[in-house]
Order: C-alpha cells, then structure tokens, then sequence
C-alpha cells in the first residue's frame, strides 16, 4: 500500500484559549480553533477522497491538528498549500460576515487595519511525506512537524497604542468607554481609527472599560456566524461555577442571572457588571433566595486540564508490539478516544457538577464546582481507562498502559482567569514530570493540585491516580474528606505541619502513624460515640502518607520548597488542602468574599 500522509496543525493556541478574560472567551477560542479544524478536515476528504486517521471528525471536539492519508493519486505538492489557504479564507470570511452582521460603520483604515491583524495572527503548519510503509513514514512525519514549527516564521506587524485587553498584542480597534469622546482617545492611547461600541445592544459582550482587537472582537462576537448556529455558546462565568451546587434547575438555565451581580449583593458590594433591568430582577430573585435560606456561598471553583501521556509514542506505534498493525491501531486509537470525548462532554462534566470547554479525547479542559471535583476527578480517570485504556489492551498487543496526568487548579472567582489557567498547566507539568518508583509503576500518570489563596499563599501536592494499594487516590481524598467534615476538628493538621516541618531526620511512618493517633484522639469532636473514628482515619491517613513521594523538585516555587522532606511537604500540603475546601464549603471564613 503507498499514498502520502499529511500532518497540518492550526495555532496559536495561546491566544485563542487560554488569553481570556472570561470563560466566555475560553470556550469562543475553542470552538473556533475546532471550526477551522473541521474546515480543514471537510476540504481534504471531499477535494482530495482522503482518509483521516486523527482525530475522529465525528467527535463534538476536535483539536486543532489533524493527520489525513492522502491516495497516491493525488497532488500531494499543492494539497497543504490549498488546505492552508482554504482554512485561513473561512477565518477571514468570519471576520467579515460579523461587521455585516452588526452592521458596524467603520472606515477604511479600521478596515484595514482589523483583516490585517486576522491575516497576520493565524499559524498554519503543515507536513506532507509519501509513503510504502505506513508506520515508518508516520514516525519521519511527527518529527518533521517538530522542525518547522521550531522555525516559526512570522509577518511583521508594526504598531503603536493601547493593546487589546484579551490578546495583548494588537492595537484597539474597538472599545466601550462611556467616557473617551474624540479627544480622550490620545489620554487613553486608543488609536483614532477605534470606535466605541457604547451602544445598549453590546452590553453582554463588551463590558465598560474594555478594549478589544480584531481577535478579542472575533471572540467576543462569533457566535453570531453561521458557523456556530447550532451550537449553544452561552458559557457559565466562574462565579456561576462556584454556586452551581446551590442552583435550582431552572436557576441553572436562566440566561438572565448575573451571578457576579449575585455574589457583590451577598457581600454587600457595588455591583461589578453593568446589567440591564431584566438581569437585575431575575438575580435578585436567586440573591433573596439564597439570603432567606441563609447558606453559605462558596466562592471557590475548579479547573481541571489533562492530557494524555505520551501520545505521539503511542499515536506512532511505539507502544505497539506488532508494528505492521499501525494503521488499524490508529483507527481504533481514534474511535476510542471520540467515545470517551463524547461521554465526558456530554455525560461526566456537566452541570450542576461543572461545564466542558474542550474535551478531544486525548486532551481535555473544563471547570468543576467545588463540591463535586473528588467525584469528577475520579470519573474521568476510570472513564479513561475502561472506554479507551481496556479497549485497545483487548484489541491490541501494547508494551505499557495508556494512562493521562491532570492539572487542577482551585481558585477565587475574582482571581485573573488566565492566572488561574496557568497554575492548572503548571500542577499539570509538575506531573508530567513524575517517576514511576517501582519496576512495573509507569511514569507520569498523576495529577497535580494547586490552591491559590485570595491571601496569596499556593498550596501544591502531586499525586498518582492510584495508591500504593491501588485504590483509587481521589476517592481516597473525598473519604479523609468526609471524616473531617463529620469526626475532626482542624487543629491535627495545624499541629502536625508545626511539628514536623522542620523535621531534619528522615520521617518514618511508625513515627507519623502514633503522632497521627494522638492528634486525632485530641481533634475528635465527639470523644464518647466515635472513638473508632480514630483508628479508620489513621488508616485513611497513612495510605495518603504511603502514597505522597511524588513531590518533583519545585525549584522556582521556593517560598514551599524549603522543607527538607518532599514527602511530607506534599502530604502536609494536601492535608491543608483538604482543610480549606471544608472551609470554604462549611462558610467557616467570615462572609462569602
């Protein structure tokens, strides 16, 4: 069998993702990097009878990259060139379909100046390679992608003023500042061919005092394409996220509830957003709701990323006994993957336990409440491993078990959305950097946890999926959990850390176990009725200790990094961690912050 292979991958990833001010942004960005993914994908099957081995083009997601077996019949010099130009014409054409859309004025020179920006900010790779035999040409293909991407060519892009707030890096062309007139635009730096967008009708799209891009604008507004029409582009905000346990059903899908508006009413607060008169009245019906009841808000809310663990050796067959079986290995890769995508979009992540942004199969990205993140942890881990992992052992004869690593971050809804992020990839990196310590124990397939304070303190842990008895850590996590919140006080925790910190001899877990008894027996609430409370938390504690030595070295993060025992730095730090989501779940802190 001969043809060619094509490899194309559509970036960046950093601006259309994760360079986000709301989760709005966040979800906008991936669902237009999926778009012209699936452009691509469509224009090489129809125009040139390919196949596509990644990803699935069935999938609700799909990444932005795809690999296509191309018949040797085909013009394989000319193809990339067309797909390239054939994807970047459909974002143009979105670009241009919204001004008409809003019917929006403008001149020539923010004309020019907005495709110009579009043109200029999209990266197309891509990598065409004939081939006899199949799995030796795939591998050259996977490290050719690797050299031209490492050249990274670019269009000069010379200009001065005030950046757009999402991007950060192209001029401002549009605005809503109820205060610049004409003048005002040289105090703020806005360059005179912007325009405000001051306007009623803009209002849920474009917040006072932000400033946007052709990109931001392309974000902010892409929904109104036909591209998108089918598809439900409302996306929960982070505050939303973090009272998702608390709403009601039809709370839940009402698209007028302004749960910023919510929280500053609990807190007693200035309104932060700009709301209309029907927004108003339907959050204050959840606000007097929420008063009269007299619960405690949490203001704290979870993202969670993971990606597979090393996918390109798996995706190229390293993994792979039998080498000859590539090809038909790769078609049973992709649909599994497309399953499990499909299941955790549609049936793990959702509301009210949190909400997808992206789930490709291999990679995923979403926002858990509080509340339920030990629970989706763990589903989507044994998710993994029964539709895709199980799946392909019993198919296929692999070397090694295909497992993922996570990043979690847990953070404040009023904390910078993109800080947040970037702490979640950090815990994630951290994980991807974990060393099996056994001879049959793999590599990374771990998680990663950080808590960002509003105080400023960071709590990070790292953790295997599973311990060493092999059960499963986040269960593990959400039982210690529970007894806390039903047997103990925090004051173990505290005094444990305060103890052993600074401890300068190895910590043994004999030592740990009878100090472990005695704080417990002092924090037990009930002293009389649930003595054997003790000895299951001891228990459930030393399988936490006994599964701590993960902790890589922190290096930058040194204001944590100062104990002397990683493992008990990292089991301490969990510990802490545990306490503060019962904390912040009991309303133990004064107010709702």
């Amino acid at each position: 069998m001969s043809g060619s292979l094509l490899y194309v991958t559509i970036g960046p990833v950093q601006s259309f993702i994760q360079q986000a001010r709301k989760t709005q942004d966040l979800y906008i960005g991936s669902l237009l990097l999926s778009h012209l993914s699936r452009i691509g994908m469509n224009f090489v099957q129809k125009k040139y009878n390919a196949t596509i081995i990644f990803p699935n083009p069935d999938n609700e997601s799909v990444p932005n990259r795809f690999i296509a077996n191309i018949p040797a019949n085909q013009p394989i010099d000319e193809i990339g060139i067309m797909v390239e130009k054939h994807i970047k014409e459909e974002f143009i054409r979105i670009g241009d379909n919204l001004l008409k859309k809003l019917s929006i004025s403008i001149t020539e020179s923010l004309k020019k100046s907005y495709f110009r920006q579009l043109e200029t900010h999209l990266q197309i790779f891509w990598v065409a390679l004939p081939f006899e035999i199949y799995h030796e040409s795939y591998a050259q293909i996977e490290a050719l992608m690797g050299q031209v991407k490492n050249v990274r060519p670019f269009l000069q892009l010379d200009e001065q003023g005030r950046k757009c707030g999402l991007t950060g890096e192209h001029n401002v062309l549009f605005y809503r500042n109820s205060r610049i007139d004409k003048e005002g635009k040289r105090k703020f730096f806005i360059p005179e061919e912007a325009i405000p967008l001051n306007e009623k009708g803009y209002l849920p799209y474009i917040r006072e005092g932000e400033y946007l891009g052709a990109l931001g604008f392309l974000k902010r507004f892409a929904f109104l394409d036909e591209a998108f029409e089918k598809v439900k582009v409302q996306f929960p905000s982070t505050a939303k996220i973090a009272m998702l346990h608390l709403l009601k059903k039809e709370e839940i899908h009402n698209p007028c509830i302004d749960y910023l508006y919510v929280f500053d009413q609990l807190n007693e607060n200035a309104p932060t957003n700009e709301i209309d008169e029907k927004q108003e009245k339907e959050s204050k019906k959840l606000f007097y709701r929420l008063k009269e009841s007299k619960v405690k808000v949490c203001p704290y809310y979870a993202v969670i990323i993971f990606d597979g663990d090393s996918m390109g050796k798996w995706f190229g067959g390293e993994k792979l006994v039998h080498k000859e079986q590539l090809e038909r290995f790769q078609q049973s890769f992709t649909t599994y993957l497309g399953e499990f995508a499909k299941w955790a979009r549609n049936c793990c992540l959702i509301e009210p336990k949190g909400k997808t942004v992206y789930a490709g199969g291999d990679d995923f990205f979403g926002f858990v409440n509080l509340y339920h993140l030990f629970e989706v942890m763990n589903k989507l881990r044994k998710g993994f491993d029964v539709r895709v992992n199980q799946k392909l052992r019993q198919e296929f004869e692999l070397t090694e078990q295909l497992t993922f690593t996570a990043g979690i971050c847990i953070g404040h809804y009023k904390e910078p959305l993109a800080d947040i992020i970037n702490e979640a990839r950090w815990a994630e990196e951290l994980g991807k950097k974990v060393k099996g310590k056994g001879v049959n124990e793999q590599d990374k397939d771990s998680f990663g946890m950080s808590v960002m304070k509003r105080n400023g303190e960071n709590l990070i842990s790292v953790f295997k999926w599973n311990t060493v008895e092999n059960d499963s850590t986040p269960e593990l996590l959400n039982n210690i959990l529970s007894y806390m919140n039903s047997y103990f006080s925090d004051t173990f925790v505290q005094v444990l850390a305060q103890q052993f910190r600074t401890f300068d001899r190895k910590l043994t877990g004999r030592v740990l176990e009878a100090e472990l008894r005695r704080l417990l027996q002092r924090s037990l609430i009930n002293k009389k009725e649930h003595q054997e409370k003790v000895n299951e938390m001891v228990d459930l504690l030393m399988k936490l200790w006994k599964a701590s030595n993960y902790l890589p070295d922190l290096k930058e993060k040194s204001m944590i990094a100062a104990a002397n025992n990683r493992t008990f730095l990292n089991f301490i730090n969990m510990l802490h961690t545990l306490v503060f989501i019962k904390q912040e779940q009991s309303g133990r802190r004064e107010g709702f912050r």
